[in-house]
């Protein structure tokens, strides 16, 4: 993959994928590329108007390539910092035995 490829990309990033808190669309700063692999890249993009991040995987073909609009799901349950928090303290007490905490308490191991 050459620059020029590159380049397209993330000119369909932005003309494809607007932010999904403020609908605002994407600068070419708000894109970075984590990496690409042969006919495949992934991008973080975050938005510069309200600080919202993605992260946007992209295959893409040949010169016949067939395009389509990406669907959003607009119903994604967003992580709280009491989540976070949560899982830390699960966490910490955590003995590494999940043969444990995936039975039910009904059978023994």
């Amino acid at each position: 993959m050459n620059f020029e490829d590159l380049r397209k990309i993330i000119l369909e990033i932005q003309d494809t994928i607007p932010c999904r808190e403020c609908e605002g669309i994407f600068n070419d700063k708000d894109i970075r590329i984590i990496g690409t692999v042969l006919n495949e890249g992934f991008f973080h993009l975050k938005c510069s108007s309200c600080t919202h991040s993605m992260i946007v995987n992209v295959i893409f073909g040949g010169k016949n390539r067939k395009h389509r609009k990406i669907q959003q799901k607009k119903d994604v349950t967003v992580v709280t910092k009491n989540d976070i928090l949560d899982m830390r303290n699960f966490l910490k007490g955590f003995d590494g035995n999940f043969k444990k905490i995936f039975t039910p308490n009904n059978k023994k191991t």
